[in-house]
């Protein structure tokens, strides 16, 4: 994953993201890593070293 539930609870503005189980997020996460890794057609993308990319895909996630 590119980034974890908890980052992604301390970056949202949305105390409905805030109430959400960590389990719940990751749930949401695995399924926009998927997504990703098929519209880049790059099923290691999170192995990249280019530290745009990975903030991209941390926010894209």
């Amino acid at each position: 994953m590119f980034i974890t539930a908890e980052e992604v609870k301390g970056l949202s503005s949305f105390e409905e993201v805030k109430a959400i189980s960590n389990e719940q997020i990751e749930t949401y996460m695995d399924r926009a890593d998927s997504w990703i890794r098929r519209a880049t057609n790059s099923p290691a993308i999170e192995l990249s070293d280019n530290e745009a990319l990975r903030k991209d895909m941390r926010l894209a996630t």
